[in-house]
């Protein structure tokens, strides 16, 4: 899934504490799937494992160049997406915004992807207080 080419030296020696390099926004704007136009021009992210969660589309946005994590979804749960556009969610999915400089984000979205998702695979809930207080691996 990382590929072949990374350099492991790159890994945090430790995990690292979520919340030390994200933000859960408490209030965020989220939009239901039946207000879903497909002739609209900005994504609508949901719990979904591909596509980058894009599960439709709206002519309103709330969001531009953050993280999302889906927090409530059959099989989605823990996936992480980077988007570098303007976009809305729903309700299933929480906002992550970056509090320091990262790089190589696509990398760490299948790494974060990795580490939630092979816990939260099956589960339907992945609350704020325990994903701020999760300690994971980042490629840095």
């Amino acid at each position: 899934m990382l590929g072949d080419e990374l350099d492991i030296n790159r890994l945090t020696k430790e995990p690292v504490l979520l919340s030390d390099w994200f933000e859960i926004p408490d209030k965020q704007k989220s939009h239901y799937t039946n207000e879903n136009n497909e002739n609209c021009k900005y994504p609508l992210i949901g719990a979904a494992k591909t596509n980058n969660g894009i599960v439709g589309y709206l002519d309103t946005y709330d969001y531009e160049k953050c993280f999302t994590i889906v927090k409530d979804g059959d099989g989605a749960c823990g996936c992480v997406f980077y988007h570098n556009y303007k976009f809305n969610k729903v309700p299933t999915v929480y906002i992550m915004k970056l509090k320091r400089k990262m790089d190589y984000i696509d990398i760490n979205c299948k790494l974060l992807t990795l580490q939630l998702h092979s816990i939260h695979d099956h589960s339907n809930k992945l609350d704020k207080n325990k994903l701020n207080n999760y300690k994971l691996y980042l490629y840095i």
